[in-house]
């Protein structure tokens, strides 16, 4: 998980992807990590899958993040990063939404980001939706 770190940090993502894969697998044959650390797992994994355009798998394993973590933010909100990536602005939208339903739930010494500073949501920036849900969610 390290190696995975220090490549996702040097944006190496599918390199890092690699890793973090192998870092899962691991955890099925014995070795569990504990629940901050599988967060930061799947958050990177996910990303850099993302970020490499493997919008499958990182599909994949959100939905399996979520059936087995459903209170934890950024689950959601990786989840509406890859649908907003694909141009799903409604999709998009209802799992930001979701998200921060469930920000209380961060890992601790984190914060929600702001996705009105995320690349993912830049083509929504303007959009009326996008503009009312930062109202709503108080990010003005």
């Amino acid at each position: 998980m390290y190696l995975a770190q220090t490549l996702f940090r040097q944006e190496h993502y599918a390199e890092a992807a690699t890793f973090f894969q192998k870092t899962r697998d691991l955890q099925k044959s014995g070795k569990q990590l504990n629940t901050t650390q599988d967060r930061i797992l799947t958050d990177q994994l996910v990303m850099s899958y993302g970020i490499t355009g493997d919008m499958k798998k990182a599909h994949a394993l959100l939905d399996e993040a979520i059936v087995k973590d459903p209170e934890y933010p950024l689950n959601y909100y990786n989840r509406a990063c890859a649908f907003a990536e694909e141009g799903d602005k409604p999709k998009a939208l209802a799992n930001l939404d979701l998200a921060f339903q469930r920000k209380a739930n961060v890992v601790k010494g984190e914060q929600m980001p702001d996705p009105r500073a995320d690349s993912s949501f830049q083509k929504f920036v303007h959009d009326s939706d996008f503009v009312a849900l930062m109202k709503k969610l108080g990010l003005q």
